[in-house]
């Protein structure tokens, strides 16, 4: 009867830290970042990324030499 409590207490355990590695991994580098626009054609390069929290909105860009 003893082993089974141990048993069961292990189990108890295992599962609680698997349930915490999982919760981690979910929340684990989120961005707040969305892409809106992503333009890529010869000479150019352009992203723009919304800050879902703030509205606040990122570009960047690259411009070729012809």
């Amino acid at each position: 009867m003893r082993q089974r409590k141990s048993t069961s207490f292990g189990f108890l355990v295992a599962s609680a830290l698997l349930v915490a590695a999982a919760f981690a991994a979910t929340f684990a580098g989120c961005s707040n970042e969305r892409e809106v626009l992503d333009v890529e054609a010869p000479g150019v390069d352009l992203e723009v990324h919304e800050n879902t929290e703030t509205g606040e909105l990122n570009i960047d860009g690259e411009l070729g030499e012809e």
